[in-house]
């Protein structure tokens, strides 16, 4: 009897302990809390800009959340934001090269350009582009019985404008090959003007 006690105020005391410690993430099953950060949250993240241009250079914004590794998501935020300027530079392409078309064809070229965008990702390499900066939070999310954590890293990457400007090109570069290589004649021809805008 006084043995079966003295396990049970063990086992009092020990679930005691074990709340104290968990006294400050209370809350309901999958509320998320705030840790730990790494400084000062830089203020393309704050306000959310995904670009930002200042004088000669751009600056693309990539995120990750929910990595369980520090490390691995600070290497996602800045794969991200590389990304982001692999998309903006299709987008400025996209953009010029469906200017003045209409109807069935612009849809047709439109779609080439779209379809073109994961196999440009996968494909381009950008030279000139380097992590800036580096932001990241730590958080916790409590669970049933225990309390997981993650990060949510923001990376900032920076290119200048001459660089943007390069890989534009190469990238027009490389859809006229594609569209030549597949024959669609009016997304090769639309590529050829996007590249010729831009460059002037």
């Amino acid at each position: 009897m006084r043995k079966s006690l003295s396990i049970l105020s063990l086992f009092v005391l020990v679930l005691f302990i074990s709340m104290q410690g968990c006294g400050s993430l209370k809350g309901v099953k999958g509320t998320e809390k705030l840790i730990e950060t790494s400084g000062k949250k830089p203020k393309m993240v704050s306000k959310n800009i995904w670009v930002e241009e200042r004088k000669d250079t751009k600056f693309f914004l990539g995120f990750s959340t929910e990595s369980h590794d520090l490390d691995v998501a600070l290497r996602v935020a800045e794969l991200e934001g590389r990304k982001h300027i692999i998309e903006g530079i299709g987008t400025d392409i996209r953009v010029e090269g469906t200017r003045g078309l209409s109807g069935p064809e612009k849809e047709s070229v439109g779609r080439f350009f779209e379809e073109a965008m994961a196999w440009l990702t996968d494909n381009m390499r950008l030279s000139g582009a380097i992590l800036q900066e580096t932001y990241w939070e730590k958080w916790a999310r409590i669970g049933d019985a225990r309390v997981s954590y993650f990060y949510k890293a923001y990376g900032i990457v920076r290119i200048s404008k001459e660089d943007y400007a390069r890989a534009m090109s190469a990238a027009a570069d490389a859809l006229i090959g594609k569209a030549a290589q597949e024959r669609n004649l009016a997304a090769e021809r639309a590529a050829r003007g996007a590249k010729q805008r831009l460059e002037d």
